[in-house]
């Protein structure tokens, strides 16, 4: 929450930040492992890891509230 609000800051400055740039960067990133393919010789990550990962954007994508127990049902 910290990131996003200095996100937005040097948003309305005009100016791209090294904050934004490295969270840019390490969410492209966490975006790539979400997506590897199961038949990939790279695939190196666990349905748990994805599914964390999964959790952690549609938190985001909320603004950050927690997730209801609901939700977490598989």
């Amino acid at each position: 929450m910290f990131f996003d609000k200095k996100i937005q800051e040097s948003e309305k400055n005009g100016k791209p930040s090294k904050v934004q740039e490295l969270m840019k960067s390490v969410y492209d990133r966490l975006d790539e492992i979400k997506n590897f393919a199961p038949e990939d010789p790279k695939n190196r990550a666990s349905l748990r890891i994805k599914i964390l990962i999964k959790n952690l954007f549609d938190n985001k994508a909320s603004g950050w509230l927690k997730s209801k127990d609901e939700d977490k049902k598989i």
